[in-house]
């Protein structure tokens, strides 16, 4: 077969061969191949060739307002920048004198105007009396000169009113023009007037503006010999020399003007001529002082033939184009050229109108040569803009794949980070804490100890007998390998363990990472009591639920399984001379399943049937216990178990007793399996319930108190609901950045295609849909949105600048775009791929970030690649110029900011020292703030429910715990924030099983029922902590639910303090205490208690070992019959409901309730005499530990405890190991466990997260650029947006935690993209040699608006997550805060720093070439 196939494959090679031959022999050899080439038609134009000067625009009208008279000026009465109007009052001079002046004045003239009035009588008085002789001739002389000095003195008494009136008007300072105050000189206050300070403000009239710009003197010769004389209309010409200005945002202004004034002497200084242009300024939107780019039409060249410049080569005889002749022949044609414009040239002489021109292809071209002629539009690029429906097609592709991964995403809070836990369980009835610690726990933890993949290993002996022992492995190991390494291990191990222990079982299963969903089964019905619910969830929910796709265990809490308990007399026992070891046998020996054998079995010959032999097996009813023969005496009478015992069917334990809201409750505890979708789980658990629910018995129904997929849906929701406000305020800006609802329409269309297509990635990952990957896809809103609006932009600059259409500008605009797009794109891929390889749990949130923002970006790359550029083909429009009055203003704040912003560069380039100075200060404040911000891991987070451990002295019993218990939860469910109040009494997180301790689940109500204030998680929990103090019977711990569900047992801090080097159990308390008194004194700590339970009530029996030896009594049967007594003892299993049940022996309550019980419990000696325990032994109250436990084989005590408001986890981990270096000796150790080991290993990695980010930047920028020098402009930029992020989590008091990281490395990126913006566009014109200063000028101008709209949008983006509310908001607010305060600081700052150290670095390489 094998050689057969062989040939088949040569035949098929062969074949191929032949055909190929065959084919290339059927050419026809006599015809020449031809060379395609593309042609264009050689067109007729009209050409208007423009220079392009720099111009400053001066106002029309100017006019100085100074103060007439002298005073202290003492109003302003207009606002500056404000329009004013003729004879408007400007300014008010203090005008008092002058007053005075005026009034003096008016009397003066009161009294002139007497005077005049008393001459003028005298003189008619006298006149008939002169006519009458009465009266001389001097007296009326002189009565009339005394009349007309009266009228003299009258005339200058108003003279001099009038002028004291002219000054007191000249107080008030009025505008003599229309116009706008352009300047202030003179503020409140200030001595004014003609003799000192007169020019008190500047008005410009700027309805029609100047604008003055220098004529190149070969321009202004060219102009001459065309006949063209500037600044004068000829009427010959059908154009005029027409001037259009480009602003600083690069937009063209709408308006042009016609040139003016032109001088006709050159300027001996520059070379230069200038020139005067007038244009209209209806709208003001052109400022004096601004600088533009001035446009000028010199010359139209009428009916010129054109063809495209790049159809001209040049060589050293002089240009010439390839001509295709009618034969398809090439024609080598030399050719006067004239002009080039619009990437044309204008051809002078050597062509002809119509002909056909070689554009592209003409490089390997020989005269003569045989050509195929084809339209260029076959041979250029533009694939994708040529095809619109093969992008929209792509586009849609990768958003159906995006919302096939939308729907296929396992739902869940926070991905699989929680290191596999591997948990063995074992039990020794009746074995004290001491006793299971070195009888079980230490063989087994020696097997286990250096375990592959192991981080640290946990174990808990306790006086009920149980032994828990719970081993944490790296997040990188296969859980289900690791359970299969620990199984063998334990296997190993039970050789050497108590034969009970293995007989009762030891458990190895792996720890599901969070729970669920809690399910309870409660009634009022008093036949139903906590017993029968428990074993009801037990044969009818627990195992349906087992079965629910997803579901990982499910454990019945607190439960109350069915057993079959024989409580034991000791009296009776004694009187009929039986011993503990004789009903054990007798009970072995009659409770057992056997087989009997069957007849008929072969060999056999002669029979036809086989017949199987049955017997009685297992007994399954308390009355065929209570038949069992214990013994048969010599007499004939026979004693039966119910002679010596009571059977009854009950629990096999009342160690803790679990209840909901107060009510007896079977409570089943629901946990998911890893990678499972949590909501879909919680769905079909619900679903599965309403189908059981149906056959339970009337008077029992269930509910579900807890459910952690109500928090998992509203956080989701929240962050959802951010994404949407986000994703309104990015098209909101964008909108008002690109000023036109079909150019806004590109980037609406590109951003959802981004976002949804990362789900079907997301999927390919294995990721899942969680706080993280959506908060990743948050910020990536503000990011993937640049690439869109950078495509918009350019086709639309290119459409103004050059007029060209929407389809010509698309195709021009990217191929000056797409290298840009792909740099920036993975300059982004730099910032983030090399934190997401960090290792651990640190790793994980890192990558969930980083890939799905990467993945967001490289689609966006794509669609702006293929989907932007053909919608922009299809939807743009020419613009007509007409902007609505919002747009207007917009364009007029971004033309005075960018002025500004222009203005604040040159400052700079003109100061180093100080930028450099406040840059090396900027760098200190970073170091600083890294220090005084508290770190710590994740924030905490209103999760609806925390935890109470009430904790009653030692040795308490159940019915004390319970009577407490009640009261707590009486108090609880009445608090108007609490829902249920699910307790478990006589178990504890921290201690375990324990009849003093209890454990209350407080579960609140929804979050939007608790908005109202005081309802609040913190808010609850103070209430709670305030009442409970008031408890004097126990001590109460609350604590909140571990931040990442799976790590610890609650929040805070866990440390472990450990008994090494020969330290004892009593130098582990003194040390514990210690600990504890000191931390209660520290303000960085609060809630700081000890699980270690050190003076527990005991009984000690200290046997008499040679009285037991004498009497022939082994110890065994002592020990053994104590515990059987006092602890239960399990001797073997019975069969009911198909289940398998256990069956226990113990002594009734009466018999077991003092230490003189003790005297009724009876041993046989070798002779066959009964002797009680109290002969052979003496029973002492004494005191010791009531559970122990280990920490990587270390004796050790828990410390929890949690940051006192005001302070950060790290404080309080830093804190409590300070106080344990200064206080504890050195025999006692210390090591974190749970989520503080996890923040201890990823303590001071920001420093290393931030180090790799600069160095993948600079490596890839020195790559893009060719250059170790220029990528340094870029990443000196970046401190200061590191500033602003640490200023803003420190102002709001928030912490240094993984969320503020991640923020800190989009921050990083964001910024470095904007940098790359002007660093680009500045070092394309430094090649092209123009210096470094203009250049970084040239570029921080033309960048300013796409810069800052771009980064307007992200910044909007992030004000949702930095005013985010509700469940999941701690972590919006730590991720959003940094971001957008530092984005502010970097589009604020950042961007003068970036051109000023492209200067600062350019000057240092010119000074190395120098030297």
């Amino acid at each position: 077969m094998y050689t057969k196939s062989i040939n088949m494959k040569e035949l098929g090679i062969a074949i191929t061969l032949v055909s190929f031959i065959l084919l290339s022999g059927c050419k026809d050899k006599t015809e020449p191949e031809r060379q395609v080439v593309a042609v264009e038609k050689v067109g007729v134009d009209n050409v208007e060739i423009y220079g392009e000067y720099v111009g400053q625009i001066r106002a029309k009208g100017f006019v100085e307002v100074r103060a007439r008279v002298e005073g202290y000026l003492e109003q302003m009465l207009f606002e500056e920048g404000k329009r004013v109007k003729r004879n408007q009052p400007l300014f008010k001079i203090n005008s008092d004198l002058y007053q005075a002046r005026v009034d003096k004045a008016k009397a003066q003239l009161a009294k002139d105007q007497a005077q005049e009035a008393k001459a003028e009588r005298d003189v008619e008085r006298l006149r008939p009396l002169y006519e009458q002789k009465a009266a001389s001739q001097l007296d009326l002389d002189n009565a009339v000169a005394a009349y007309e000095s009266a009228k003299a003195n009258v005339a200058m008494s108003k003279a001099d009113l009038a002028q004291a009136q002219l000054e007191l008007s000249y107080t008030t300072v009025r505008s003599p023009i229309d116009g706008y105050i352009s300047e202030r000189y003179a503020d409140i206050g200030t001595l004014v007037g003609p003799g000192g300070k007169s020019q008190l403000a500047t008005i410009v009239e700027s309805d029609e503006v100047l604008v003055d710009f220098s004529l190149t003197a070969l321009d202004y010769l060219r102009s001459q010999q065309r006949n063209v004389t500037l600044g004068e209309k000829d009427a010959n010409r059908s154009w005029q020399p027409s001037v259009t200005i480009t602003l600083a945002d690069n937009s063209v202004y709408p308006l042009t003007g016609i040139v003016d004034f032109a001088d006709p002497q050159v300027n001996p200084q520059t070379g230069t001529f200038g020139v005067r242009a007038e244009l209209p300024n209806p709208d003001r939107k052109l400022l004096p002082g601004q600088f533009t780019k001035v446009k000028l039409l010199l010359d139209v060249r009428e009916n010129a033939i054109v063809v495209p410049s790049k159809a001209v080569a040049i060589e050293k005889g002089g240009a010439y184009i390839y001509v295709v002749r009618r034969d398809s022949t090439a024609e080598k044609r030399f050719i006067e050229t004239g002009p080039e414009v619009n990437n044309h040239t204008v051809v002078e002489r050597g062509l002809g109108p119509d002909e056909l021109v070689v554009v592209e292809g003409y490089h390997k071209l020989t005269p003569g040569a045989l050509v195929k002629p084809v339209s260029p539009e076959i041979m250029k690029p533009g694939f994708f803009i040529d095809r619109p429906i093969f992008s929209a097609v792509l586009s849609i592709v990768i958003v159906l794949v995006g919302f096939i991964g939308l729907f296929l995403l396992p739902v869940d809070q926070y991905p699989q980070i929680t290191p596999p836990v591997v948990k063995i369980s074992a039990s020794y009835p009746g074995a004290s804490a001491v006793t299971v610690s070195q009888a079980v726990a230490t063989p087994i933890e020696q097997e286990l100890n250096g375990t592959p993949g192991m981080l640290y290993m946990e174990s808990s002996s306790s006086n009920s007998g149980g032994l828990s022992i719970t081993v944490t492995f790296d997040i990188s190991t296969d859980a289900e390998l690791a359970a299969v390494d620990i199984q063998n291990r334990v296997k190993l191990a039970e050789s050497r363990l108590p034969a009970e222990v293995v007989q009762n079982g030891i458990k190895v299963e792996k720890q599901s990472s969070s729970q669920l969903m809690t399910l309870t089964l409660t009634s009022s019905d008093p036949r139903f009591d906590e017993i029968y619910l428990s074993n009801f969830a037990t044969i009818n929910v627990l195992d349906v639920l087992k079965r629910v796709p997803g579901v990982g265990r499910v454990s019945n809490i607190g439960s109350r399984y069915y057993a079959m308990q024989i409580w034991i007399l000791p009296d009776r026992m004694a009187n009929f001379g039986l011993t503990i070891k004789d009903l054990q046998n007798v009970l072995k020996d009659q409770n057992r399943e056997s087989a009997a054998g069957v007849l008929g079995q072969q060999p056999m010959s002669g029979t036809d049937i086989t017949i199987p032999i049955t017997a009685p097996g297992r007994l399954s009813s308390v009355n065929e216990f209570e038949e069992i023969v214990v013994r048969a005496n010599p007499d004939g009478s026979i004693i039966r178990l119910r002679d010596v015992a009571r059977v009854s069917l009950e629990a096999s334990s009342y160690n803790t007793e679990s209840g909901l809201n107060g009510e007896n409750a079977a409570v089943l505890g629901i946990y998911m399996l890893p990678g499972a979708n949590a909501m879909e789980v919680a769905k079909n658990v619900v679903k599965a319930m309403e189908e059981i629910s149906k056959d339970f018995p009337e008077g029992v129904s269930y509910n579900i108190p807890f459910d952690i997929t109500t928090y998992i849906s509203e956080s989701i929701h929240e962050v959802y609901k951010t994404l949407f406000e986000a994703l309104f305020l990015v098209i909101f800006v964008v909108f008002l950045s690109l000023q036109s609802w079909r150019a806004s329409l590109i980037p609406l269309v590109a951003v959802p295609v981004s976002l949804i297509g990362t789900f079907g990635f997301m999927l390919a990952f294995g990721f899942s849909l969680n706080m993280l990957t959506l908060l990743g896809l948050v910020l990536a809103i503000g990011i993937v949105v640049d690439d869109a609006i950078v495509v918009v932009e350019g086709v639309e600059r290119i459409m103004e600048e050059e007029g060209l259409s929407p389809y010509k500008a698309t195709r021009k605009a990217m191929k000056e775009l797409t290298g840009a797009l792909v740099a920036t794109s993975l300059v982004l891929g730099a910032v983030f791929v090399p934190v997401s390889f960090l290792p651990g749990i640190t790793g994980m949130l890192y990558r969930q970030f980083a890939i799905t923002i990467v993945v967001s970006v490289l689609i966006s790359l794509v669609v702006a690649l293929t989907l932007s550029p053909a919608m922009c083909a299809i939807l743009l429009r020419p613009s007509n110029g007409k902007k609505n009055f919002v747009f207007r203003k917009i364009n007029e704040w971004l033309a005075r900011g960018n002025n500004k912003y222009v203005h604040f560069l040159q400052r700079a380039l003109a100061n180093p020292r100080r930028i450099i100075a406040g840059f090396g200060m900027a760098i200190v404040f970073i170091i600083v703030l890294n220090r005084v911000i508290p770190s710590s891991f994740l924030p905490e987070e209103d999760q609806g429910y925390f935890k109470v451990e009430l904790a009653l002295p030692e040795g308490a019993t159940l019915e004390r715990t319970r009577k407490v218990t009640e009261r707590a939860v009486d108090y609880l469910k009445e608090h108007p924030a609490v829902a249920y109040v699910q307790s478990v009494a006589g178990s504890s997180p921290r201690v375990g099983t324990n009849q003093s301790r209890s454990e209350l689940t407080v579960i609140l109500k929804p979050w939007e029922e608790r908005k109202k204030g005081g309802m609040s998680l913190k808010e609850v929990m103070n209430d709670v902590r305030t009442e409970f103090k008031q408890y004097p019977e126990a001590l109460v711990f609350l604590s909140t639910p571990p931040v990442i569900p799976g790590l610890g047992t609650s929040g805070g801090f866990e440390l472990q303090v450990e008994a090494r080097n020969g330290a004892t159990f009593e130098n582990l308390v003194d040390a514990v205490d210690t600990l504890v008194k000191y931390a209660a004194n520290d303000k960085a700590l609060s809630g700081v208690s000890s699980s270690l339970q050190a003076e527990i009530p005991q009984l000690y029996f200290d046997v008499d070992r040679d009285r037991a030896q004498f009497l022939g009594i082994p110890l065994a049967d002592i020990f053994s019959t104590m515990k059987a007594y006092t602890g239960s003892v399990y001797v073997n299993d019975f069969n009911m409901f198909n289940r398998v049940y256990k069956v226990y022996m113990q002594a009734e309550a009466p018999y077991r309730m003092q230490k003189e019980n003790l005297n009724m419990f009876f041993v046989k000696t070798s002779k066959g005499n009964m002797v009680p325990l109290t002969a052979l032994g003496k029973a002492e109250n004494t005191t010791g530990p009531g559970s122990i436990k280990r920490f990587n084989m270390f004796t050790t005590a828990i410390i929890n405890g949690e940051a006192a408001p005001g302070h950060s986890s790290g404080e309080a981990m830093k804190a409590i190991e300070k106080l344990a270096r200064e206080h504890l000796p050195d025999n006692i150790g210390t090591e974190w466990s749970g989520l503080s080991f996890q923040e201890k290993k990823a303590e001071g990695q920001t420093g290393m997260v931030m180090s790799l980010v600069f160095i993948f930047v600079f490596l890839f920028l020195a790559a893009l650029y060719e250059s170790w020098f220029v990528p340094i402009a870029v990443l000196l930029s970046l401190p200061i947006a590191a500033l602003g992020a640490y200023l803003g989590v420190w102002v709001f008091g928030l912490e240094n935690d993984v969320y503020f990281q991640i923020g800190l490395v989009t921050l990083i990126g964001l910024a470095a993209k904007n940098a790359i913006l002007i660093v680009e566009f500045a070092k394309v014109e430094v090649d092209k040699g123009v210096d470094a200063v203009h250049a970084a000028i040239t570029a921080a101008r033309a960048r300013f608006r796409p810069i800052l709209m771009t980064s307007l949008a992200f910044v909007l983006g992030m004000l949702p997550m930095v005013l985010a509310t509700g469940p999941g908001s701690a972590s919006r607010h730590s991720i959003g805060t940094g971001i957008f305060f530092g984005m502010i600081v970097a589009i604020t700052v950042g961007i003068v720093l970036v051109p000023f150290f492209f200067v600062q670095i350019y000057k240092v390489k010119m000074w190395r070439k120098k030297n």
